[in-house]
């Protein structure tokens, strides 16, 4: 019997024809409106099964009763839809019908829809209402006068009442005034305790002491100096960063206590030297005036942090050495050491040289040069151990005699700086007919000035300082003036014209310093500019 129910039940859920159609229309007027429509809906029967093999208790069989299999679908399509949309709307209509638990198949059909006359809108009629009598307002009730009571003659206050009545409204204004007598009170006790003697407050009984912070021994002088003199390219690094940043009073502290070993890598340093000689005033202050034990220890913990921090830095960086001693020649040695130098020797030495001293030797380069030397030096196979040995022996093969050339060469610059350009241009000239050696391109020489791009000027004038510019310019020639006013940044142009039609005099020596500089900087900036094209050129 229950079986037989189930079956019931199951036949009078069928979905009908009308249902399907009606749910199609409504699906298919909500996706595309009037260029849709179902056309024909046919439910598929089949023979119904019996569930378990039983027969039901009734006349007629299982057997002989039909029961829904699948809905089939005919859509009609205007054929101007895109297919997409037609898809779409065929697969979100055969998901939706299919919620009546039946397999659902959709056929299509697309016909050219005919474009029907835009009816025109009609206004709709207004049908005049018919006039309604004007109801009569009623006549307002007379009004009824109450006679008021007669006032009873006023209270005298009681005396208590008026009193407590006074205080309630004080009270805010007292709250106030106390407030403030507490804040004041507070203030000049804190006062009185920072003028008299200081004595700590004793701690709360039962109040767990705080842990005392731990610091660490301040390393012995002779340790920190045997890690400064091993770490040498961590050292330089660790006080050129120092002067860079402007803790001067620490670089000469240091130098003070440790020796002067630790900045004697810096002396050719272009970002480090100009600071040198008002570290050399800090220094004998501090040699006047020792430090004491606390300020001794603070200064050793603090150089200590600094060198373990930059090793730590530069911990996968390879160390040779062996030519440790490359971090304290100044550039005119570097130029005669690498000239002494086959090329394969060369392109080692200046892999492994400080960058300041790579620039003056390219710059001292022709460009054929400098781009045969460039690609060797980044197309060459890599260094071997073996060749960095040999290298090294090397320096200390014609270390003396280089040193003895760069001593001359700087003597010759120092002379070449004091002379005016048309001198300079004639004994520069005389030099390299007699020493091919010293080129006129590596020489520093105001002529360079003509000469150089405008792309190294521009960079020079972001380098030098305006006032090194403002006082070499007064003393410049027209030519060269004209020329380097106009490579000058337009932010800067109003100053330094500004400060060029004051009538002030010029120290000679401000002047030959001021023009050194720009000269040296200026052949830098073209050195990198060149090695850059060189290298671009190799690429292609």
């Amino acid at each position: 019997m229950f079986t037989n129910f189930a079956i019931l039940c199951v036949l009078t859920t069928q979905p009908t024809i009308e249902d399907v159609r009606a749910r199609t229309r409504s699906l298919l007027e909500s996706l595309c409106g009037a260029r849709c429509d179902v056309i024909d809906v046919a439910i598929e029967t089949k023979p119904g099964a019996t569930p378990a093999g039983t027969e039901p208790g009734f006349d007629d069989s299982a057997a002989s009763r039909r029961v829904p299999s699948s809905i089939r679908l005919t859509i009609l399509f205007d054929a101007r839809l895109e297919a997409p949309v037609r898809k779409f709307v065929a697969d979100r209509v055969r998901h939706r019908i299919s919620e009546l638990g039946l397999p659902v198949s959709v056929v299509e059909q697309n016909v050219p829809f005919p474009t029907l006359p835009v009816e025109e809108a009609r206004a709709p009629r207004v049908e005049e209402a018919p006039e309604r009598p004007v109801p009569q307002a009623p006549q307002p009730a007379p009004p009824i006068v109450i006679a008021p009571p007669a006032q009873a003659p006023p209270v005298a206050p009681q005396l208590g009442d008026v009193f407590w009545l006074r205080l309630a409204e004080s009270v805010p204004l007292l709250l106030l005034a106390a407030i403030l007598a507490i804040v004041v009170l507070r203030l000049v006790a804190r006062m009185e305790n920072l003028a008299g003697p200081w004595a700590p407050e004793p701690e709360p009984a039962g109040e767990a002491a705080r842990p005392a912070v731990t610091v660490l021994p301040p390393p012995a002088s002779d340790e920190l100096v045997g890690e400064l003199r091993t770490h040498r390219p961590s050292t330089r690094r660790v006080f050129r960063s120092l002067i860079v940043r402007g803790e001067h009073d620490v670089v000469a502290k240091s130098v003070a206590l440790l020796g002067e070993f630790v900045v004697r890598d810096l002396a050719h340093d272009p970002m480090a030297r100009t600071a040198l000689p008002s570290l050399g005033e800090k220094t004998l202050d501090v040699l006047r005036a020792p430090l004491d034990a606390d300020e001794r220890d603070e200064l050793l913990r603090r150089i200590r942090a600094e060198l373990e921090a930059d090793r730590l830095a530069h911990l996968g960086e390879p160390r040779d050495p062996e030519l440790d001693e490359l971090f304290g020649y100044s550039p005119e040695v570097f130029v005669a050491l690498a000239a002494r130098l086959d090329t394969r020797l060369r392109s080692i030495l200046l892999r492994h040289a400080p960058e300041h001293l790579v620039e003056v030797y390219l710059s001292s380069l022709g460009e054929a040069q400098r781009r045969e030397l460039l690609r060797e030096l980044f197309l060459g196979a890599p260094t071997q151990p073996k060749e960095v040995r040999r290298l090294a022996e090397a320096l200390r093969e014609h270390g003396e005699s280089a040193r003895m050339e760069g001593e001359e060469t700087t003597r010759i610059i120092g002379l070449l700086d004091v002379l005016p350009r048309a001198e300079q241009d004639a004994f520069a000239a005389e030099i390299t007919s007699r020493r091919p050696a010293l080129l006129t391109a590596g020489l520093p020489i105001e002529s360079q000035l003509l000469r150089a791009p405008p792309a190294a000027l521009e960079e020079t004038w972001s380098r030098v300082p305006v006032e090194r510019w403002v006082v070499y310019l007064r003393t410049a020639t027209d030519e060269i003036r004209e020329r380097l006013l106009a490579s000058c940044p337009t932010r800067v142009r109003p100053v330094v014209d500004e400060e060029l039609s004051l009538a002030v005099a010029v120290d000679p020596e401000r002047a030959a310093e001021a023009r050194r500089e720009i000269i040296r900087a200026v052949m830098e900036a073209e050195g990198r500019a060149s090695s850059i094209r060189a290298v671009s050129r190799d690429g292609r």
